[in-house]
């Protein structure tokens, strides 16, 4: 990894073609990319670029210009607002797969959308703290993308993920979601389209509004939903405390499956919390429970032994 901490040192280093990993942290900030980005399109050795906290608010010469040979691109933590001229190059970059753009003051992803139908190498994009509330473009691009494994929107201001839960029913490689700390009153639609999706291992939904009118699980019927589905589920008891029975039912379920854990500790401390105050839970559960808490650091084994209680005691 190469530090450097002025725009004349970041085009020399470039233009030496021999570092692999680049940071630049320009304290004034970087007020225009045109040099690092003509120096750029001619590199052949830079793989990774980290442009964080540079102040930058426009993405303009990105546009024009070929990003070498970068497979990871960071431009979090910046003023960007506008990001078409950078959607605009991926349409045809066959290097990226890797994006950060976070923590910046994006609002308009329609021509992001438009791009991932067309890119055939970017797997993790990263959007999280923004200010984004229309994600159709983005939904549209979930059904011919075949390339996007993660896909990260927490800490938007997303109320509507209808069109995320149609693209999902046709996508077969997005792993990873999360729509963590948004605007979402109901997760009904995306429940739904799990049902077709097999391939997303996380899922989250924390700290988000959800108020369903009923519990989601009654919907599956006899069908074992899966742990993603299970999920969403537990993540509506946050707000909402149902009978125990039924609660219990819904953390049964799904875990048959291996390698497809998804909890975090958030989810996980809302489980117990759930279980903690709930009055139908049986004594002796009880006190396990409270035997069992601070003395299990694995959340996996703790998860995996209530599970096995649970089912004995229901």
């Amino acid at each position: 990894m190469v530090w450097v901490y002025s725009v004349p040192e970041a085009v020399d280093a470039i233009n030496r073609n021999e570092a692999t990993e680049l940071w630049v942290r320009v304290p004034e900030g970087i007020s225009c990319l045109s040099s690092i980005s003509t120096a750029l399109a001619k590199n052949t050795s830079l793989r990774s670029l980290n442009l964080r906290g540079n102040g930058i608010s426009t993405l303009a010469p990105l546009g024009t210009q070929k990003m070498g040979n970068l497979t990871h691109l960071y431009l979090g933590d910046n003023n960007i607002e506008n990001i078409s001229d950078l959607a605009n190059n991926l349409k045809t970059n066959r290097y990226l797969s890797v994006l950060h753009l976070d923590q910046n003051v994006i609002v308009d992803v329609e021509d992001l959308g438009k791009a991932l139908s067309m890119n055939t190498t970017l797997n993790s994009l990263i959007l999280d703290d923004n200010q984004i509330r229309d994600v159709r473009a983005l939904g549209r691009a979930l059904k011919s993308n075949r390339t996007l494994i993660a896909l990260y929107l927490k800490a938007n201001q997303i109320s509507d993920v209808g069109s995320i839960a149609i693209g999902m029913k046709e996508n077969n490689t997005l792993q990873e979601l999360s729509l963590r700390s948004n605007r979402l009153l109901d997760a009904t639609d995306l429940v739904a389209a799990l049902k077709h999706n097999h391939k997303l291992r996380y899922l989250s939904l924390d700290q988000n509004p959800l108020c369903a009118p009923s519990p989601i699980w009654k919907s599956f019927g006899k069908r074992k939903p899966s742990v993603v589905e299970a999920c969403v589920c537990l993540q509506e008891y946050r707000t909402r405390k149902r009978d125990y029975r039924a609660f219990a039912s819904v953390l049964g379920l799904g875990f048959q499956e291996k390698n497809r854990w998804i909890f975090d500790d958030l989810v996980m401390s809302n489980i117990l919390e759930f279980l903690w105050n709930s009055s139908s839970l049986a004594s002796e559960l009880e006190v396990k429970v409270k035997n069992l808490f601070g003395h299990c650091n694995d959340g996996k084994v703790f998860l995996q032994w209530l599970m096995k209680d649970l089912s004995t005691s229901s």
